[in-house]
């Protein structure tokens, strides 16, 4: 391993996450010399964005994933790592603000070379500017190294649909929810993709147009069941809700299910763990592994 030449063994660190490069520093060789370099010079951060009042600017402010303290925005492209992007109304609260003519062609880029495993969340109370979820969604989905480890999103046009279907197929979102009642119909074939894939953990279409349907939660039961570290699974029912209580009937828990009124059924693992589907009060069904 000390063979490796150093420039390639320094760009691996750069591309490694922090736990990763924790554990590579125990190593007694070159590698830990520089994990430990790379490790020390780290930083995790979040960035928050919204738009002025006018829309003339974008507000930004960056912080560490673990306090909330407005940051200078120098950061350094080659150790620093953006965490979660976070497009939010935030009024006067942030701590730059800069032109959106900027924003693009300056600041988004430094961004965009940073986000690995990235969390991409709007908030949905308000609308945004078209201008800026333009900008991050068709900056994001024309980069082919960033990937979203979660996305919490309405559809919001443009490349937006595209850019959710991309990051499904690159196999690497563990966590989806898709807000408001615009997506189009070829979301529903790539959701059942992210369903099989490794690194799903969560689907949330509460308030979509994009339904689940029978074999989507009989799906999501099953890999429950097999010991996949599934977690939610959320939205309106395209099928009648009483089909659930004879979905792996062997594995339910009766008992306990037909106690509570809103608890349409409950699994047990082998494992021992719970998975309850409830409904919920404005008609949709949610599954809860617990």
């Amino acid at each position: 391993m000390d063979s490796v030449p150093a420039a390639f063994v320094d760009a691996l660190c750069c591309q490694m996450e922090k736990l990763e490069l924790d554990e590579l520093r125990t190593v007694n060789s070159f590698w830990s010399s520089m994990a430990y370099t790379h490790y020390t010079k780290r930083r995790e951060l979040l960035v928050f964005l919204d738009v002025n009042k006018e829309g003339t600017e974008v507000r930004m402010g960056v912080t560490y994933t673990d306090r909330h303290i407005y940051l200078p925005s120098t950061l350094d492209a080659k150790h620093d790592r953006i965490k979660g992007i976070y497009v939010r109304h935030y009024g006067m609260n942030l701590s730059e603000n800069v032109s959106f003519e900027r924003f693009k062609k300056k600041v988004f880029p430094v961004l965009r070379s940073m986000a690995f495993g990235c969390e991409l969340d709007f908030e949905s109370s308000k609308p945004h500017s078209e201008n800026l979820t333009d900008i991050i969604f068709s900056g994001l989905h024309d980069c082919k190294q960033v990937y979203m480890s979660r996305i919490f999103t309405e559809n919001y046009g443009g490349n937006c649909p595209d850019f959710i279907e991309n990051q499904i197929s690159l196999g690497r979102v563990k966590a989806l929810s898709l807000r408001g009642d615009r997506w189009p119909d070829t979301i529903q074939a790539s959701l059942e993709s992210f369903m099989k894939s490794a690194r799903f953990e969560s689907l949330d279409l509460s308030g979509s147009n994009l339904t689940l349907d029978f074999d989507t939660a009989s799906n999501f039961v099953n890999r429950f069941l097999t010991g996949v570290g599934v977690r939610n699974l959320k939205g309106k029912p395209s099928f009648t809700l009483s089909w659930l209580r004879g979905l792996y009937k062997k594995q339910q828990d009766t008992m306990n299910a037909w106690n509570r009124y809103n608890t349409l059924a409950i699994w047990r693992a082998p494992n021992g763990r719970g998975l309850e589907a409830n409904r919920t009060f404005d008609g949709e069904i949610e599954f809860t592994a617990y």
